[in-house]
């Protein structure tokens, strides 16, 4: 694009130079450069039909290298249109603390078959349940009853499916965010890059580096930093309650969500704002390939979930 960019300036140039070359030499040097006006004719002849058939190779190769970043950019973009939002029924602070919890009981137990059981009192290891009990006593609030209404087993029954399903999900989660690494931006580099006008260079080209290279750069970027907790995670090697705060960030950053309550009906309804609002930036640089309207849409529910409550509990950090 910018060799077809310059081979219009350049040649536009000499015609210009050449076509005032034989003004000057008509007009002042009529009867002594006869024959430097002859050449600088022929010479703005030349460039002038290299003006022209430059001038209709670079609208054609300007049509090829937009089409070509569009389709790019929509690759790019539907790979965070992958992304899995983690919403929890239960606060957020409430399962991370679960969730450390059994980490050390387990901890504690591979522990104690290599060392006596007084020592590892003395390193402060020891099997807890404080923030087990706190979370049955809140799922019993949640569902309108006492403690004392519900047998022991069943309680621990209850929490055991609740965390398997959590456990389930905050790895799919990371395998959603893991797989967006996988896909390769090299093209789509090189399509920005061979983004160089002669005119609306400003409108145009620094428009979608700003909206769009730029916005799936950090969103990248940001998830780059992330991945390495998340991958020891995969490799039971991490800390599975960092990846669950990172989740809750990236959560925040690529979505937007909504909860409403009617009567005793509560609904939490989930968009995708990031990947909404890229395609719509991308919506306005497509038209502007067909000079036409851009199509802009409005934001649809990505995920709704909705339940009977008794007392509502939720975690706002993401609101």
């Amino acid at each position: 694009m910018r060799a077809k960019k310059w081979l219009v300036i350049i040649t536009f140039i000499v015609a210009i130079l050449s076509l005032s070359g034989v003004f000057l030499c008509f007009f002042t040097f009529k009867y002594f450069y006869e024959i430097w006006y002859d050449i600088l004719l022929a010479v703005f002849g030349s460039a002038t039909l290299g003006f022209i058939m430059s001038l209709i190779e670079y609208f054609a190769e300007r049509r090829r290298s937009m089409e070509a970043f569009y389709v790019e950019a929509l690759d790019a973009a539907r790979v965070f249109g992958k992304a899995i939002c983690l919403f929890p029924d239960e606060p957020i602070e409430l399962i991370k603390n679960c969730i450390h919890e059994e980490d050390n009981n387990e901890r504690f137990r591979k522990a104690s078959k290599n060392l006596p059981i007084e020592k590892l009192g003395l390193l402060g290891m020891e099997i807890k349940d404080e923030e087990r009990k706190a979370f049955t006593s809140f799922l019993c609030t949640k569902m309108g009853v006492s403690l004392e209404d519900i047998e022991l087993n069943q309680l621990n029954e209850l929490y055991n499916e609740k965390f398997i399903q959590y456990r389930e999900k905050i790895h799919k989660c990371l395998d959603g965010y893991l797989t967006i690494l996988d896909s390769s931006l090299r093209i789509f580099d090189d399509a920005i890059g061979s983004l160089d006008f002669i005119f609306a260079n400003r409108t145009i080209r620094k428009a979608a580096y700003k909206n769009i290279y730029i916005r799936l750069r950090e969103a990248r970027y940001d998830l780059l930093d992330k991945a390495r907790f998340f991958r020891m995670a995969k490799d039971e090697e991490g800390h599975l309650p960092i990846c669950l705060t990172l989740i809750q960030e990236l959560n925040c950053a690529l979505f937007k969500i909504e909860e409403i309550t009617k009567g005793d009906y509560h609904t939490i309804v989930v968009y995708q704002k990031f990947y909404d609002e890229l395609c719509n930036d991308i919506e306005r640089f497509r038209a502007k390939i067909y000079g036409h309207t851009p199509d802009i849409r409005e934001s649809k529910p990505f995920r709704e979930y909705g339940a009977l409550i008794h007392n509502k509990a939720k975690d706002a950090d993401c609101l």
